[in-house]
């Protein structure tokens, strides 16, 4: 899951978020999303972005607490905000053509070992950032995870957010991904 860091302020709320100048990917569906929730987001590199943050260019940033702490943005940034806002994963792909020329029992083994190394990573990552959360603590910053309440605020702001991707991504994708989110918007 993705986090903010910022310099200023801890983010706990939608307020905190409120015209912050939030570092974000050049993503029009990252861009969109901070948009959403009234913060300024600044499309930027991740070469520029320690930088950024140690001149105050922006405010804050969002990325995976692994990409936080090997980027030592705990130098330049005092907050770390747990607030799991996007999901960043690996994607495992193939053609459609090749996968169904090949057989029908070499798809099975793909997909069953895919999932049983899916299911593993999840845990070691869930493993590794509880481990990254203490020592970015050990480092300075200050965490707070924000309140499901909090959440459940900056989920429902997001509703127009989430009508306009589901337009873009159409039903069927929107629905696959709904299956393993819950409903969004």
């Amino acid at each position: 899951m993705r986090q903010i860091t910022s310099g200023g302020k801890p983010v706990h709320n939608l307020a905190d978020l409120s015209g912050m100048k939030i570092r974000t990917p050049n993503s029009r569906f990252a861009l969109d999303l901070f948009k959403s929730l009234g913060a300024a987001p600044v499309a930027m590199n991740f070469s520029e972005l320690y930088t950024s943050l140690q001149t105050h260019v922006v405010d804050g940033q969002e990325n995976p607490l692994a990409n936080i702490e090997f980027a030592r943005f705990f130098e330049v940034q005092k907050y770390l905000s747990l607030s799991s806002h996007m999901w960043g994963g690996y994607w495992l792909l193939a053609n459609g053509d090749w996968w169904k020329a090949i057989p029908t029992n070499l798809q099975d083994v793909v997909s069953r070992n895919a999932v049983k190394v899916a299911e593993r990573q999840r845990s070691d990552i869930q493993k590794l950032n509880d481990s990254l959360v203490v020592k970015l603590k050990s480092q300075g910053m200050t965490v707070n995870e924000v309140a499901a309440a909090d959440r459940a605020a900056m989920k429902a702001k997001l509703a127009d957010y989430y009508a306009r991707w589901k337009k873009e991504f159409g039903d069927t994708a929107w629905g696959l991904m709904e299956g393993y989110t819950g409903k969004l918007g």
